[in-house]
């Protein structure tokens, strides 16, 4: 079983496929949103989702399952519960979906795991090595200081036989009362002719990578941060 931190930074998990472009599920759009009335009776606003036709959330906004002609995903904002129960109910709705719409074969899955976590400036400077075993290797010797006002990195590396994109950015944000956070965000994807029958698979290779690499990424002083309740 999964370790759930009691103090985690996590505000979003998402499971998402995609799938060939396929019109017909516009047109049948209405097949699937019966299927899930009960339990996701809310329909986002379309100006919202960009590359998605509809989205569909339960009273509270804890959930949302996202419809597009190229892909579906399942975002949960509390995970309480930790992996397997996510992934109980994330594989329970992408097999509903694809059952709906017999897609066979999917072109890329992915699992993503955002954290905001609070911090607080030290003379105006970013105390990355407070929370993350991360840095730039910087060229000189003194001439270019590890003193971070702003920060936004991406990098993508290939891990297992896919591929794990890390954002790492600092930013504000005046509607929390810990108005600065450090944004962690990995998402693990696989892509290619994969099986629609096989995404079971695919989400438990994701979370095994993106924990694993999570882990090794925070520092010592954090995880006790997280760890107290």
């Amino acid at each position: 079983m999964s370790k759930v931190y009691p103090n985690s930074p996590l505000v979003e998990v998402v499971f998402e496929i995609r799938y060939p472009a396929d019109l017909s599920i516009k047109c049948n759009i209405d097949k699937y949103a019966h299927r899930i009335k009960n339990k996701f009776p809310l329909i986002v606003p379309h100006p919202e989702l960009a590359a998605h036709l509809y989205a569909f959330s339960n009273n509270q906004n804890t959930e949302i399952v996202k419809v597009g002609l190229d892909r579906f995903s399942y975002h949960a904002k509390e995970y309480k519960n930790g992996f397997e129960s996510f992934e109980k109910i994330a594989l329970q709705h992408v097999s509903e979906f694809i059952e709906i719409y017999k897609i066979e074969t999917t072109v890329r899955t992915g699992l993503r795991y955002i954290n905001h976590i609070p911090i607080v400036k030290v003379n105006g400077c970013i105390p990355l090595e407070r929370y993350l075993n991360f840095d730039y290797k910087l060229p000189g010797t003194g001439s270019m200081p590890n003193k971070y006002e702003l920060l936004h990195t991406i990098l993508v590396v290939k891990v297992g036989d896919g591929k794990l994109q890390i954002v790492i950015e600092y930013r504000e944000k005046p509607d929390l009362i810990n108005s600065e956070i450090l944004v962690l965000d990995f998402d693990y994807f696989l892509t290619g002719q994969l099986k629609s029958s096989e995404v079971n698979c695919h989400i438990q290779e994701s979370h095994t990578h993106t924990k694993k690499i999570f882990e090794d990424l925070i520092t010592d002083e954090y995880r006790r941060v997280m760890e107290s309740g």
